[in-house]
């Protein structure tokens, strides 16, 4: 090879070999600069998800915490207005009768989930559950016996029913606690600082799955709805956390653990959840136990009048067909109680105490609570047809 050839033949090499290195620096460079994106996307992507674990984490805890002072409303069961019961008669006289009998027997001591309930307050051996009225009135009026479920499953059938008021569909309870349990009272909120967004949370019973718990936002406050009974429930939080039927009386609570509202009634055309439920917000609650039990004074912190029996409003429908302007209709009377000792009966409409008419329960609970244990009062009650009154010297609670 000529020495000029020998020259050139060398420069070309030189030339591939400058270009081949830069080719290698720059697809190292791009391989570098990738790795530092992947790195910083993980990175990104690590402290997204470890947020996201440490939300779940809080939210696991706050669930478990309050679901623990969401109980289960059961009741006696009425055997013989259901089918069943009537298919049980064709083997009367039959040598398969006391066979059948014994599974009614049972079936009829069986309770059946009527809906939920929520502790409010523990008081030394007693404590308070705030439920619907709506889910406690089929058993007031059919005189069955009302029982509760605690979260762990043990049944309490030591309840009275303290208060029943349909004008705000809610009912207060009390039962005494079994020897050696704990019951947690649930924390209220402040309703009127809820707002719209806000993360919400449902415990309940919904088709008696117990212990349901769906999430959801507020979609709305300030609703009016239209109950069954012929009142109008104001000031309603909606939400489209999951509602059905089972879950009212449940609670509603913040992403605190917080009572924001009682779980009452959802607008579906098929009465299974389509996106709107309705809650009574925390502050109607809050009045309501003080109405029903001492006024503004605390649940158990002084001694009560005490007349005995258990009240629903009487439906407005049904107050004008009877010639009343409202009145509260008597389902029970405790026995050896004041009411009983004065004569007063189940089905008794009472219109006046005193000088004060009656309309609604609030009426009738807030008079009393400003009695005295001993005082006397007069009742004005509406008996088949005709009016009586009543002088009752009423008890100490």
């Amino acid at each position: 090879m000529k020495p000029m050839e020998k020259l050139l033949s060398l420069r070309m090499i030189k030339n591939l070999a400058i270009r081949l290195l830069a080719v290698i620096s720059l697809v190292t460079a791009l391989l570098l600069a990738s790795a530092s994106s992947y790195a910083g996307t993980y990175a990104r992507t690590s402290l997204k998800a470890m947020a996201l674990k440490e939300m779940q984490d809080q939210l696991v805890e706050v669930i478990s915490k309050a679901s623990k002072s969401v109980v289960t409303v059961m009741g006696g069961y009425n055997l013989q207005e259901s089918p069943l019961y009537q298919w049980y008669k064709q083997f009367e006289g039959t040598p398969y009768e006391e066979f059948f009998k014994r599974f009614m027997d049972q079936m009829q001591q069986s309770p059946a989930i009527l809906g939920s309930g929520v502790i409010v307050s523990v008081e030394g051996s007693r404590a308070y559950i705030v439920t619907n009225s709506h889910v406690v009135l089929p058993v007031i009026q059919s005189n069955l016996p009302l029982k509760v479920k605690l979260y762990d499953g043990t049944l309490i059938d030591d309840v009275t029913i303290i208060n029943v008021m349909t004008s705000v569909d809610l009912a207060l309870l009390e039962v005494r606690i079994p020897l050696g349990k704990r019951l947690y009272a649930i924390p209220f909120a402040d309703s009127s600082k809820i707002k719209v967004g806000q993360f919400v949370i449902a415990i309940g019973n919904p088709f008696g799955l117990e212990h349901t718990v769906t999430l959801g936002i507020v979609s709305a406050t300030g609703r009016k709805i239209n109950t069954m009974n012929g009142f109008t429930l104001a000031d309603m939080i909606q939400t489209d956390a999951a509602l059905n039927p089972g879950n009212s009386g449940g609670a509603l609570v913040d992403i605190e653990g917080r009572l924001v509202g009682i779980n009452t009634a959802i607008y579906s055309p098929t009465r299974a959840y389509a996106g709107i439920g309705f809650a009574i917000p925390s502050n109607i609650v809050k009045q309501f136990i003080s109405a029903s039990v001492s006024g503004s004074v605390k649940l158990g912190s002084k001694p009560r009048a005490y007349l005995g029996v258990v009240i629903v409003e009487l439906p407005l429908s049904i107050a004008s067909r009877m010639g009343l302007k409202g009145g509260v209709m008597v389902t029970e009377v405790k026995p050896g109680s004041p009411a009983e000792k004065g004569g007063l009966l189940p089905q008794d409409i009472i219109v006046q105490v005193d000088d004060k008419p009656i309309l609604t329960a609030k009426d009738l609970v807030d008079y009393i609570s400003s009695k005295k244990p001993g005082d006397v009062i007069k009742l004005r009650v509406y008996r088949m047809g005709r009016t009586l009154t009543l002088r009752i010297r009423l008890g100490r609670r």
